[in-house]
């Protein structure tokens, strides 16, 4: 185990071999744990080496490394081998057991900086963020092989069952590279999503910029999200995506697919398995090359309402779609589109 005192805002613990003895994280040396820890970062190495560094300390994690990272680091990893892998996640002070007497069960903060993923890694989120509330995630960059700032909330029956909404989360001043999308909300949204603001962010090459989606059977609430002063650019799809018919693919790989948005959908009753966008607001948006300015596409049971887009600038091939959306605000759009229409609905209403 290796543990610098040096500084008070610095603890590392680095379990090697031992990681099979720890799986209950209680049983962990906690002595040395400031008394009002309330959350910390998980890193788990797979495979492969890379090297992390906290503060001006330096470290080579090695393959069955677990190491834990208090709020308040500046984590970055650099010259990652080709074959490194880890697994990264955010524990609460509850799932250290009572051996942290006087913390609250339920952490409701969140300070962590993450600075660097890998583009190459598959089926790997930057950050997830799973039924978190109050959480602050700000100046960091990430550059990775699927999404990268994700906001979650559990998955169908068992999300709607736990009811744990996804609340209060500030983004500012990230920017992400390589991903699915830059912005996500979902699939995984059963529980809720509400109360976000997103300001200040850079989307550079990401599949979609913002993405919200989700699909028939998750149910769930997204609402009330403010997203401004955000640049992308060289987008290979759309900066801003609504897509009610997520079926685990990338929209780059639905576009290499071929594969047709059906021209008219039969309704299904509505009840606790349909999912729910309404009340975003997205203002002061520049996005600079896109496929597509914009494509909303939502379910006839359920259209998605209440959309403000408030100006914005966008240089794309084809115009905007939307499909099955209703009360769109559009206030200073300017598409720039050089193919197509500027604007096109299907079984929409109140496009404004």
């Amino acid at each position: 185990m290796q543990n610098n005192k040096n500084k008070e805002t610095l603890e590392i613990y680095v379990l090697g071999d031992d990681f099979k003895y720890y799986e209950n994280l209680k049983y962990l040396p906690l002595t040395s744990y400031p008394s009002n820890i309330q959350s910390a970062l998980i890193v788990y190495s797979l495979r492969g080496t890379a090297k992390i560094s906290v503060h001006e300390d330096v470290h080579w994690i090695q393959p069955d490394e677990l190491i834990i990272l208090l709020p308040g680091q500046f984590v970055s990893f650099s010259e990652p081998s080709e074959d490194f892998l880890t697994v990264t996640m955010v524990i609460s002070s509850s799932m250290f057991g009572d051996a942290l007497s006087g913390v609250p069960r339920f952490s409701p903060h969140f300070f962590f900086y993450m600075r660097s993923h890998y583009y190459y890694s598959q089926n790997g989120d930057a950050l997830d963020l799973e039924s978190c509330k109050n959480a602050l995630i700000v100046n960091s960059t990430f550059d990775v092989g699927d999404d990268g700032i994700c906001l979650k909330s559990g998955k169908d029956e068992d999300g709607r069952r736990r009811g744990r909404v996804c609340e209060n989360v500030v983004v500012d001043g990230c920017t992400v590279f390589k991903g699915h999308g830059g912005f996500v909300v979902g699939s995984e949204m059963s529980g809720g999503v509400r109360n976000v603001s997103v300001s200040n962010c850079q989307f550079l090459g990401t599949d979609v910029g913002l993405r919200f989606k989700s699909k028939r059977g998750r149910g769930g609430v997204v609402e009330n999200i403010w997203i401004r002063n955000i640049a992308m650019m060289d987008i290979p799809t759309e900066p801003i995506t609504f897509n009610l018919y997520y079926g685990g693919k990338s929209a780059v790989e639905v576009l290499e697919s071929g594969e047709k948005v059906p021209a008219k959908v039969e309704p299904l009753p509505v009840d606790e398995t349909t999912p729910c966008f309404r009340n975003i607001h997205v203002k002061n948006l520049v996005c600079a090359g896109a496929r597509r300015a914009l494509f909303f596409n939502g379910i006839p049971e359920m259209p998605i309402d209440g959309i403000i887009l408030e100006d914005i600038d966008i240089t794309s091939k084809l115009g905007a779609e939307f499909i099955y959306s209703k009360n769109i605000n559009m206030k200073n759009v300017n598409i720039r589109n050089t193919e197509g229409e500027k604007i096109v609905t299907r079984y929409c209403e109140g496009i404004e």
